[in-house]
């Protein structure tokens, strides 16, 4: 950055450190430096897909951050769903105790042949 077109105090000097390679890519030479192909095809049309996928995403984002959450938190359903279910819950666990506790159910006869082969020794 020596040979600079610019010139700049030590202050300024100082609060630019770290940007000296970009100092040096604006004053270099027309003819130096790495050189753009004007050919279609060498990757610009990637990096415009690319570009209008990424466009997509942040705008799905955006509705997602700006309606879709806002009408989540003004008119949430979590608690009706939860109670509803909590209800469900209930009958079904109801339904089951009562088939588990009946004389004739498999679980009370698999027991039942269970205990027997278990203690079939001592009970003779």
């Amino acid at each position: 950055m020596s040979n600079s077109r610019f010139k700049f105090s030590k202050e300024k000097l100082e609060e630019m450190k770290g940007f000296e390679e970009v100092l040096d890519l604006v004053n270099a030479p027309k003819g130096d430096g790495p050189k753009i192909s004007t050919k279609f095809g060498t990757g610009g049309h990637d990096l415009y897909h690319f570009l209008e996928i990424e466009k997509t995403r942040l705008e799905k984002l955006d509705q997602l951050f700006s309606v879709q959450i806002h009408n989540l938190n003004t008119n949430s359903q979590t608690h009706i769903l939860v109670s509803a279910q909590e209800k469900k819950l209930k009958i079904v666990k109801a339904r089951l105790s009562e088939r588990l506790v009946a004389p004739n159910s498999i679980l009370n006869q698999n027991l039942s042949g269970l205990f027997d082969n278990a203690f079939k020794k001592y009970s003779e």
